[in-house]
């Protein structure tokens, strides 16, 4: 429950901090992609970053990523039939990604922060 709480207060510290900068502009999301290959992704509780990923009814899409180390880790958003639409490699140790989800179909996308085997995904609306 301790590491819950920690949690849960290191991503308000990094949505403090980023806020002032944070909607300055947003990465837009492709229509269209590539098939991406399927991750085999590990579901360890002792990850080496944390990652969340927040919606507003606006089309934007907000994702936190902390990390301890100088690994990157990998941003994507991928439709349905695993095409990626959107890919960035993070270096930073801690960042608030925005995306503009408002060009794309509506239906169920994936947001996927993965790194070495290590993967976190939430699946996102778009109406």
């Amino acid at each position: 429950m301790k590491t819950l709480a920690q949690s849960i207060l290191s991503v308000l510290f990094v949505l403090a901090i980023s806020s002032s900068a944070a909607f300055a502009s947003d990465d837009q999301v492709a229509k269209s992609g590539t098939k991406a290959p399927v991750q085999n992704c590990s579901t360890s509780s002792t990850s080496t970053f944390q990652s969340n990923v927040f919606q507003n009814s606006t089309g934007r899409v907000s994702v936190i990523v902390m990390k301890d180390d100088q690994q990157p880790v990998t941003l994507q958003v991928l439709d349905t039939e695993n095409h990626v639409l959107f890919s960035k490699t993070i270096m930073e140790d801690s960042v608030r990604q925005n995306l503009s989800m408002r060009e794309l179909d509506p239906g169920m996308y994936k947001v996927t922060v993965s790194k070495n085997g290590e993967c976190f995904t939430k699946t996102v609306t778009v109406k």
